[in-house]
């Protein structure tokens, strides 16, 4: 263990011990306040403690944060969570290239191979603009493509049957649906699909999967071949192409989430009371279907992350965290248009991690008002800081079987209504099996993409998706709008909403990003 001893900014000494490998920078006092560096296995985060009191953190963490995330009061205790999360970030899974053969990029004759893409990938870090989350997922498929096709596999161009290779270990099937046979699966040198891990990945074995899954994989492999695509080897390109460029990658969709018939929503709200008289299963559903929300970050909603008045939003704008650098930066001014208050959703409840503020949409408010008038009745006297308590035990969230629960029986209420009203609930209300909550997110991008939002930043923003790739940032509006971002929760179209706030010329624009722009000049007029 190495001792380190911190003087901090009120003057009082504190030693640290930090493990093998941490090393801590000399601290630095600026009039902005004291700075120290922790690092660890070639990465580092610099804390700082501001001169106002607040302790911020950047560097190779998880996400950006401040105060409230670290969870630290003092510069010391900043210091302790900088250590945890390098650590984190260097040992996650996956991430140790060491326990794999080295193979230097540079050396390379002819088309490199798979652990040659692997290396570099870790070693350029060319995934560094994504979540933690994200990253992990290119590990572990760059781990997979290793196991199936290993380490000396060319990333020249694939064809067809590296694919329909992956679909028999990962799926045991082809890549459009049909299962194989015994023989078939010998035949890849394989008896049952897959995928057992040597020891010195480190990883544990993965089951068979849903098509539909290892189609994703494959597509976020393609993506990692396109970050490989982009850099310089010596004095030559990595990849010259991306081996799936061309590649079929199978007939499987994502279950029916896209194509949820838009009646769906009307006749669950018809049947939600019935199944629930508590309200909940209504409000839910407005939530998820209207605000495009997981159910997780739902149902643990706070009472502090309403608001209604425009007090209230901009304290609310106020608490909100950049979570990544190109994140746009929460405005107070946000609150003027937003009439009908917002919701806050954390980081710590959104499996992207985005922490923002929302604006409601008239129906959002209505039901909100019209849920916690039920809940306060129902609670009395008994305080609970969860808008959605658990009726066993108001201090703690609603349980996400309770609420799926609720769901299937208004489905089946719902189901019997269609039917009585001669219309078709095998149509209407189709079975989601393995699915409750989630295929809302996609009810509402279908809707909004009939509407002309889709790649519009200010809908990726207010639905929960990442708003800072290169298609979204291509429409004309670079800066989110408070004003378009109601008008997509309100459901107007994208045209409507731009000519209702002067905005039509950019609007027609925007609908078509790759339309060529014609300037006449003077002369040829």
């Amino acid at each position: 263990m190495t001792k380190h001893r911190i003087v901090e900014v009120d003057g009082s000494n504190v030693t640290l011990e930090l493990d093998r490998g941490f090393h801590l920078s000399e601290q630095r006092t600026t009039s902005e306040g004291t700075s120290i560096t922790v690092k660890y296995a070639g990465r580092s985060i610099v804390v700082r403690q501001r001169s106002k009191g607040s302790l911020e953190a950047e560097g190779d963490h998880t996400f950006a944060t401040t105060t409230k995330r670290t969870g630290a009061r003092t510069l010391a205790d900043a210091i302790e969570w900088a250590v945890k999360q390098l650590h984190q970030f260097v040992r996650s899974p996956g991430s140790d290239t060491g326990n794999l053969e080295a193979a230097p990029a540079h050396s390379i004759d002819g088309y490199p191979t798979l652990i040659h893409a692997r290396n570099l990938a870790y070693e350029r870090r060319v995934w560094a603009h994504c979540s933690l989350s994200q990253q992990n997922t290119y590990k572990r498929i760059l781990d997979i493509a290793l196991v199936v096709f290993g380490p000396d596999k060319p990333c020249g161009p694939w064809d067809q049957s590296d694919v329909d290779r992956l679909f028999a270990v990962r799926c045991g099937a082809t890549r459009n649906g049909r299962l194989l046979t015994t023989p078939e699966l010998t035949a890849y040198g394989i008896d049952a699909p897959g995928i057992r891990f040597p020891a010195v990945y480190g990883r544990r074995d993965l089951r068979r999967v849903k098509l539909i899954t290892c189609k994703n994989e494959l597509m976020d492999l393609k993506v990692v071949f396109g970050y490989l695509m982009a850099l310089n080897v010596g004095s030559r390109r990595f990849l010259p192409q991306n081996p799936l460029d061309g590649l079929d990658f199978g007939s499987a969709i994502r279950d029916t989430r896209a194509d949820y018939h838009r009646a769906r929503f009307t006749w669950l709200m018809a049947a939600a009371d019935h199944a629930d008289p508590t309200g909940q299963l209504r409000l839910v559903l407005v939530l998820t279907f209207l605000a495009a929300r997981r159910i997780d970050a739902v149902m643990k909603l706070e009472m502090a992350h309403l608001g209604f008045t425009k007090r209230e939003v901009r304290a609310l704008i106020r608490r909100v965290r950049r979570t990544h650098e190109s994140e746009p930066v929460a405005s107070e001014t946000w609150a003027e248009p937003w009439k009908y208050g917002a919701l806050y959703w954390i980081l710590e409840n959104d499996k992207e991690r985005f922490d923002r503020v929302t604006p409601n949409s008239s129906k959002i408010e209505r039901e909100l008002r019209r849920y916690l008038s039920k809940r306060h009745a129902r609670l009395g006297s008994t305080d609970s800081g969860w808008l959605f308590p658990r009726l066993s035990d108001p201090s703690e969230p609603m349980l996400a079987d309770t609420l799926r629960d609720r769901l299937r029986e208004a489905e089946e209420i719902a189901r019997r209504a269609i039917e009585g009203a001669g219309l078709d609930p095998d149509e209407i209300m189709p079975a989601t099996p393995g699915d409750a909550y989630h295929p809302a997110r996609g009810w509402w991008e279908a809707r909004h993409s009939e509407l002309g939002w889709a790649g519009n930043r200010n809908a990726s923003y207010v639905g929960g998706w990442t708003c800072n790739t290169g298609a979204v940032q291509s429409t004309v509006y670079g800066e989110l709008d408070p004003r378009l971002m109601l008008a997509c929760m309100e459901g107007l179209s994208y045209s409507e909403a731009a000519e209702e706030l002067g905005l039509i010329d950019d609007a027609q624009t925007a609908m078509d990003p790759h339309e060529p722009v014609i300037v006449e000049t003077a002369a040829a007029a």
